[in-house]
């Protein structure tokens, strides 16, 4: 999401861009194609949509390693974004942009936004309990060396500071590709 302010208007309200990518197997007339193009086609004020296109050869998916694919196909789409917002800016009246607004998984979207010197806001969907948890559980294995699946089978309890009380250490969101 590309977040602009117009020239003109007092005050400034900023409107928003939407860039949405298709998810990789949907096929035109699906749900989600035709829920992302219903999208596009409707008027919301201040608020537009863009779908990406799609490369002419995706990633290659890994069986083994569909993590990596995710993040290579949100990566192949950086160069789309470059240009929605390199031809937002040469538009004469189109206003400045002045942040991306990424999820989480989109984070190489932030080295677009500092091409064009402008902020990213990283959009977390889930609550603060767990992006605390997800935090402590990162520092765990890089400033203690220590792994969480290491624990699992350990019957400890891990004292996250997000949480109230103590979490068993197998008791942990599982990650699946």
């Amino acid at each position: 999401m590309v977040l602009t302010l117009p020239q003109t208007p007092t005050p400034p309200y900023p409107t928003v861009l939407l860039q949405t990518i298709k998810p990789p197997g949907a096929t035109s007339g699906s749900a989600i194609t035709m829920y992302i193009e219903s999208l596009a086609e409707n008027t919301i004020d201040r608020a537009s949509f863009i779908q990406l296109p799609q490369d002419e050869t995706p990633p290659i998916i890994d069986p083994k390693d569909q993590r990596n694919f995710k993040i290579e196909f949100i990566n192949s789409h950086c160069k789309y974004v470059r240009n929605v917002v390199a031809d937002l800016k040469s538009q004469p009246g189109s206003g400045r942009v002045v942040g991306f607004v990424v999820d989480m998984f989109c984070a190489s979207m932030i080295d677009v936004a500092n091409e064009f010197n402008v902020p990213t806001f990283v959009f977390f969907t889930s609550n603060a309990a767990f992006l605390g948890f997800t935090l402590y559980i990162k520092s765990l294995c890089d400033d203690q060396n220590r792994y969480v699946v290491d624990l699992s089978n350990s019957g400890t309890e891990i004292l996250v500071p997000s949480f109230v009380n103590p979490v068993p250490a197998n008791i942990r969101p599982r990650v699946t590709p």
